[in-house]
């Protein structure tokens, strides 16, 4: 029997809390450790998706058998995410599974508004009505406040420094 860490993301929070567990722990066994129990985000509404899985991950069910081999582990308040992507005067509208990262949301929003690959290259994603562009690994459930279901990014150029 062996260990994995997992990093696990709460809605609502800017920290990712890493935690070990053993290998036949469930998501039960994850949800009671001390340093998740102590979270913001708890209750019986609380859906758990393990990295990208399109669907909550049962309480009972082992981290290994649902594809936990060490990842993300995300708690929310919502099945899917709907994202809002603004570009120049067109606006896109999807759903994605919380545990998604912001390099698909990307891929998606190019293939949405046609961009061609030279262009999707200069261009990012930044939350609406800020500055704030965060990393493309970044999966939308650290995005999100602790009950919210919904964030919306401007796609926009990334900053060039041409001398």
């Amino acid at each position: 029997m062996s260990d994995r860490s997992f990093f696990v993301h709460r809605a609502g929070s800017k920290c990712i809390t890493e935690v070990t567990v053993s290998s036949t722990a469930t998501v039960r066994d994850v949800l009671r450790l001390p340093e998740i129990a102590k979270g913001a985000v708890q209750g019986d509404d609380l859906l758990v998706f393990i990295d990208e899985q399109e669907s909550p991950a049962h309480r009972d069910v082992m981290l290994e058998t649902c594809g936990a081999h060490g990842g993300r582990i995300h708690l929310v308040r919502c099945k899917k995410v709907e994202v809002r992507v603004y570009f120049m005067d067109r606006e896109a509208c999807r759903a994605f599974p919380p545990g998604t990262r912001l390099k698909k949301v990307k891929e998606w929003a190019v293939r949405e508004f046609g961009l061609a690959a030279g262009d999707a290259i200069e261009h990012l994603l930044q939350i609406h009505g800020s500055t704030d562009r965060p990393n493309s690994a970044t999966p939308l459930s650290a995005l999100l406040d602790e009950c919210g279901c919904s964030i919306a990014f401007d796609f926009v150029p990334d900053v060039r420094v041409e001398g």
